[in-house]
């Protein structure tokens, strides 16, 4: 064999494998690849549900496990189809509903363009894509084409300490609802899949959330005070910290027996009206901001714990079609501002 047929069979061995590995290596579409994972289920909802948003090139698409897609089959799709309530469904493969705006929507909700802003804390997008979100944790939103902040899609997405956890990560989506993240990212044709454990679900309004946090002194506050309900309500961006009903009794305070104007002096300074939405990942350690009665909170970072002067947030993140609200163990004790004159610290003003 001669040098030059020598290097001619090399040459043309090491294309045969390099081709062979681009040959297994070679990226599918997007239901292919769900169906090669196990989620089946999820491939086959998306068919019947198709969407435009799927065909965007860069996305991140969340796909829910088989046993998560049966599970809102029976308990709210089909019921919500058929008006029967009283409709018994198998408990495996439940039929799969045909195309509705309803479940349309329910694919739409699951799939993000941008995982997070790059500046914790900030509001704004920077306009470039991410398909991996911040080691810390992100808030990013879904079933939008632009990178608009539309809250009713907004979802807060956090790592998981492998220690301690078996999941990857978690996804928080409307009413504190928690999805695991099963695994690491599988990548397909135009994008990222990542499994996870139950469907996100649709932020709703401040009062519904309200009623799903279910505590008996705040129900009974806003029953007494509707007013006050709806302020927060209409406001574009709110961000509410409601004391545990333990913290709550423990400051004195009572929904019965507080006046009017004291129960509003407690409202206000658990609430933030501004363009921050106070999610946790955008807290900071060492900001300060103020609440609606003109008093300052400052954050503090502990580790994973969030400090609000001496409050701390024990469950996180219910969000809201307006913004969110965070569970603290103690009654907010805000500080006035320098230039603020309140009757708390100036009673003769």
């Amino acid at each position: 064999m001669t040098l030059l047929n020598y290097i001619l069979l090399v040459s043309l061995t090491a294309l045969l494998l390099v081709s062979n590995v681009f040959a297994q290596t070679e990226l599918l579409p997007l239901d292919e690849t769900l169906r090669r994972n196990g989620l089946d289920r999820w491939a086959d909802f998306l068919l019947a549900n198709p969407h435009p948003i799927y065909n965007v090139s860069g996305i991140v698409a969340f796909a829910p496990a088989n046993s998560a897609v049966d599970a809102y089959l029976r308990d709210y799709s089909i019921v919500l189809l058929t008006g029967n309530s009283k409709q018994i469904w198998p408990r495996e493969n439940p039929p799969m509903p045909t195309y509705s705006p309803g479940n349309n929507d329910v694919g739409k909700a699951h799939v993000a363009t941008d995982m997070g802003t790059d500046t914790p804390g900030s509001d704004t997008h920077s306009g470039g894509k991410r398909s991996t979100p911040q080691t810390d944790g992100s808030v990013f939103f879904t079933g939008v084409i632009e990178a608009t902040e539309d809250p009713i899609n907004a979802k807060v997405l956090k790592h998981a300490e492998q220690r301690k956890h078996k999941h990857w990560g978690e996804v928080t989506s409307g009413g504190g609802q928690k999805s695991r993240i099963l695994c690491d990212r599988i990548q397909f044709q135009t994008g990222w899949i990542y499994p996870v454990d139950r469907l996100f679900v649709f932020a709703s309004t401040f009062a519904t959330t309200v009623a799903w946090v279910d505590y008996h002194y705040l129900n009974r506050i806003f029953d007494r005070m509707p007013a006050a309900l709806n302020a927060i309500s209409c406001e574009k961006k709110a961000t509410f910290f409601a004391p545990t009903p333990e913290a709550f009794w423990a400051s004195g305070l009572d929904v019965f027996q507080s006046t009017r104007e004291e129960l509003q002096a407690f409202l206000d300074d658990h609430t933030i009206i501004s363009d921050f939405i106070g999610y946790t990942p955008r807290f900071q350690d060492g900001t300060t901001y103020m609440t609606k009665s003109g008093k300052q909170i400052e954050v503090k970072l502990k580790g994973h714990k969030i400090f609000l002067n001496d409050s701390r947030i024990v469950d996180d993140d219910y969000i809201t079609s307006n913004g969110v609200i965070q569970i603290i163990d103690k009654v907010l004790t805000p500080k006035c501002t320098p230039c603020h004159k309140c009757t708390s610290c100036h009673p003769e003003s």
